[in-house]
């Protein structure tokens, strides 16, 4: 569960751990940290395709989502 309470912050509860976990970024780099990290996963994701679908004739690349995982697992099967 997550409470966003009125300075900013994220308070941040987990039923495993009864401790608070407050977490505070500035916008700009959490925004580029994402972006970043979108980006590098892109990269990895074509070159896994690029690996597969030379393994594999007329293999339909892969999103790396769940449930295209599911499809590209039984299609490389």
């Amino acid at each position: 569960m997550v409470y966003r309470p009125p300075t900013g912050t994220v308070a941040v509860y987990s039923s495993h751990s009864p401790s608070l976990v407050s977490v505070t970024a500035k916008p700009r780099s959490v925004s580029l940290a994402s972006m970043l990290s979108k980006y590098v996963r892109e990269l990895y994701m074509e070159r896994f395709n690029s690996y597969w679908c030379g393994q594999v004739a007329d293999l339909t690349p892969t999103a790396g989502y769940y449930e295209d995982g599911v499809r590209f697992l039984r299609d490389i099967e």
